[in-house]
């Protein structure tokens, strides 16, 4: 039987060499990974602990030296690329062998006026609020694509959204440009596609059978087509996303079931509703903590946080080893959990096999 947790007691914490510790402690778990069913064509990358720079051009032919890999080397973020390689290990695009790539977006929620940010903090109502958008990308590519798709929580503040189309596998630069643009609204002309009668009456009605934007704003539900009523839905509708990671198809995407080393969480499957709290990190239990900085009251992990610079006091692990990854504090002691499966798996209802 594989196990299942660890126990560490923490006397002294150094940092990045802590964090290392901890995370090959989880990694050696063997814990719940989603790699795609054809990894060996996949090229994966690593940043190490020690480097800015990241180790690329890596294959694995099995999940085993995956966790082998991860266990001795043990890295700050894990990734493996959209595109599907003959070659995933060699050096250059060329020699490569490049077959197909399927769709990622990504949605970061620290621009989204109505949330709560201290510094490089996002409030948890803002992160679980941010899932409309991930689904209104989903609903985009299932309905105007015909592909399936895969949400998940990226670990820090916010969102990847996978899209699997087999006619759109081959589309290049341009062509993700003009899919980021689209689900943008960017240099969208409500004029094309709401044109004014020659009579002077109103433009029809959208129905949701309409293709493109009339579309999107009919499943909106607009009662009627003023510029007023059209505008509010596409400012609702439409989703801020880097576009520079839509339209490269040799982009890298997180491994769900891996630790994302700006937060020390979990990068997450999403299906239905998602709700931050403690299965969002492997690390259970109470330590001492000493502020480094001054905190306002803001929720992490469905626990409400505020603290001020050199004060002492106890959290939750989850709390404290997340804002010791973003520099807010030091553990100081007492005893953390490392666990293997923190609940989220397995996934009910959801295709996480592509």
């Amino acid at each position: 039987m594989v196990e299942e947790e660890k126990e560490i007691k923490i006397k002294e914490w150094n940092g990045d060499l802590t964090l290392k510790y901890l995370y090959r402690e989880y990694y050696s778990l063997n814990p719940p990974l989603i790699i795609p069913k054809d990894m060996e064509r996949r090229e994966f990358a690593f940043q190490p602990f020690e480097k800015q720079s990241y180790v690329r051009h890596l294959s694995f032919d099995s999940l085993k030296k995956l966790y082998d890999y991860l266990i001795k080397n043990t890295p700050r973020h894990v990734y493996y690329s959209i595109a599907v390689y003959d070659l995933p290990e060699a050096g250059s695009m060329e020699e490569k062998g490049w077959k197909g790539s399927d769709f990622l977006f990504d949605i970061d929620l620290d621009h989204e006026k109505d949330c709560i940010m201290k510094n490089d903090i996002t409030d948890d109502s803002c992160i679980e609020k941010g899932l409309k958008y991930a689904e209104t990308i989903g609903y985009i590519i299932n309905n105007y694509f015909g592909g399936t798709y895969q949400i998940y929580f990226t670990g820090n503040r916010g969102y990847h959204v996978r899209g699997f189309c087999e006619l759109c596998k081959q589309l290049g630069r341009e062509e993700r440009s003009e899919i980021a643009k689209f689900i943008m609204a960017q240099d969208l002309d409500i004029d094309i596609i709401f044109p004014k009668s020659s009579k002077g009456k109103k433009p029809a009605l959208p129905t949701v059978k309409d293709p493109g934007w009339r579309g999107l704003i009919a499943n909106f539900g607009i009662k009627e087509v003023s510029k007023e009523d059209i505008n509010n839905a596409v400012q609702n509708i439409r989703v801020e996303i880097d576009s520079m990671v839509t339209q490269d198809p040799s982009r890298l995407t997180r491994i769900p079931g891996t630790l994302n080393g700006k937060s020390s969480l979990l990068v997450l499957p999403v299906c239905g509703e998602f709700k931050l709290g403690k299965w969002v990190s492997p690390f259970y239990g109470e330590v001492d903590v000493k502020a480094k900085l001054d905190l306002d009251n803001i929720r992490i992990l469905g626990y409400n946080v505020k603290f001020n610079k050199n004060e002492e006091l106890s959290l939750p692990s989850q709390q404290a080893i997340y804002l010791a990854t973003k520099g807010y504090l030091v553990i100081t002691g007492g005893k953390i959990v490392v666990r293997k499966n923190t609940g989220w798996w397995p996934i009910q209802g959801c295709n996480w096999n592509s």
